[in-house]
């Protein structure tokens, strides 16, 4: 993870499509930061609330259309609000997904996710910048969306073309390593580039926007919109309660230590 690239399979995420003219309405009801002024093939990580402005789900969302978003959410369930706020629109339509995902990290994460598809378009993907994305063709066939985040890029495939990828990477891509749960936990800790929490360990109904360090989805200025955890959150703006931090070595020479270790 540190001098290469990471693979992580996502598959025990929830992935939903919700369309339709008002699909954008919908999803910013859920959470203090909107989705409907994303750009087509654009995303953005939302933190969905409960009415007393706690965290309810996390998800990234993608723009795939004019009326369509995508979206993978990171507890494995949809926002609980979701149904009861979509009786509100009757053209919006809510369906789980036949996508799923693998995310690569590490510092060779572009040439790796460029060595999976077919070269004319590794230029296209080098192009991406954070929380952008384009659809491309990948070398086993099948068609692939590929979203950049701000530490990896997400491989978002139909299932089978998914297994496929995954296949190859696994059987002819010796840069790239499968990595699974203890690897992450080890690399959230030793992050820089984000504050990297995880619903439900990091975040959760236990704990609100301010608490996570994601005061900043809160918009600075009432703007009357409405949506969920509003007054709770209007009410806690300016009590920042920060806990969440990476662990840093005073020492570089000292190996990071494994899941499970005690720690001094």
């Amino acid at each position: 993870m540190t001098t290469g690239a990471g693979a992580f399979i996502a598959s025990a995420m929830c992935y939903l499509r919700v369309s339709g003219a008002d699909a954008g309405a919908l999803l910013d009801m859920l959470s203090p930061r909107t989705v409907s002024d994303l750009p087509v093939n654009e995303a953005r990580f939302i933190v969905f609330t409960t009415p007393a402005g706690t965290v309810d789900e996390e998800a990234v969302v993608v723009r795939t259309g004019p009326s369509e978003f995508m979206m993978s959410c990171g507890g494995g369930k949809q926002p609980g609000w979701l149904a009861l706020m979509a009786k509100k629109f009757d053209d919006v339509m809510i369906q789980p997904s036949d996508v799923l995902s693998f995310n690569i990290k590490g510092p060779q994460r572009l040439s790796a996710v460029q060595s999976l598809v077919c070269e004319d378009y590794q230029d296209k993907i080098a192009s991406l910048s954070s929380f952008q994305s384009c659809l491309v063709k990948t070398l086993v066939g099948g068609e692939a969306r590929i979203v950049r985040s701000i530490i990896g890029y997400e491989v978002w495939a139909a299932s089978d073309v998914l297994v496929a990828v995954w296949k190859q990477l696994v059987v002819d891509r010796p840069s790239i390593v499968p990595c699974g749960w203890e690897l992450l936990s080890i690399y959230r800790l030793e992050c820089r580039a984000i504050l990297f929490a995880l619903f439900p360990v990091d975040m959760h109904v236990g704990t609100n926007l301010y608490e996570i360090g994601a005061g900043w989805m809160v918009p600075k200025i009432d703007d009357g919109r409405e949506y969920i955890g509003r007054a709770a959150l209007t009410q806690e703006r300016g009590r920042k309660k920060i806990w969440l931090a990476g662990v840093r070595a005073v020492d570089d020479t000292v190996n990071p230590p494994l899941v499970g270790c005690e720690v001094f």
